[in-house]
């Protein structure tokens, strides 16, 4: 009988020590693994550069490029089999102006070519490998480094990279050309 009269001091005492360690808390800081992330579709992904906070932790989309056009009575076709990657980058530091990066095992899989089609004339516009082959000489080479954002642009060792954007889905590094007749804009995009 003692025991049932003491079970309201137990429950109380446990529910105290439960609060003082967070009784299994799910506030745990590490972030989700981008690479079990749904992809997002090609035509979702964002062509203005916005900027924002790159903190956090990515993989590369599949689609990776993604190519779009702002120029009348064109089109641009991106191929979207051999257009990914693999591996992480997670982008850290104590303000969203400037921290370290670490890239694991980050390559890229693209292969292909994107063409453009004006007045019913096709033509290459470029080269996914050549795309490939540079990003896996930069990013890929290389494990860990130092970032910073400067008016929407983002910096890797201090070398300029290209202006991005942030949303709540991932990180998309935008190039744009611009000309008389309209823009194209190249989206890379990380997933979060």
């Amino acid at each position: 009988m003692k025991i049932f009269k003491m079970f309201p001091m137990i429950a109380l005492w446990a529910i105290a020590v439960c609060v003082m360690v967070s009784c299994g808390s799910t506030t745990d800081s590490t972030p989700a693994d981008p690479t079990k992330s749904a992809d997002i579709a090609g035509a979702a992904l964002p062509t203005a550069v916005t900027g924002g906070d790159i903190r956090g932790f990515y993989a590369p989309n599949s689609p990776f490029v993604w190519a779009t056009t702002t120029i009348p009575g064109a089109t641009i076709t991106t191929p979207t089999q051999n257009n990914s990657g693999s591996g992480t980058i997670k982008f850290e530091g104590t303000s969203a102006n400037s921290g370290t990066y670490t890239a694991t095992g980050l390559t890229f899989n693209l292969k292909g070519n994107i063409t453009a089609s004006v007045l019913g004339q096709t033509t290459t516009v470029g080269k996914l490998e050549d795309l490939g082959t540079g990003l896996s000489a930069g990013l890929g080479s290389k494990s860990t480094g130092t970032w910073s954002v400067t008016n929407n642009a983002l910096t890797l060792d201090n070398i300029p990279v290209s202006s991005y954007t942030v949303d709540s889905k991932g990180l998309y590094l935008i190039l744009t050309s611009s000309t008389a007749f309209g823009a194209v804009s190249f989206t890379l995009a990380f997933k979060k």
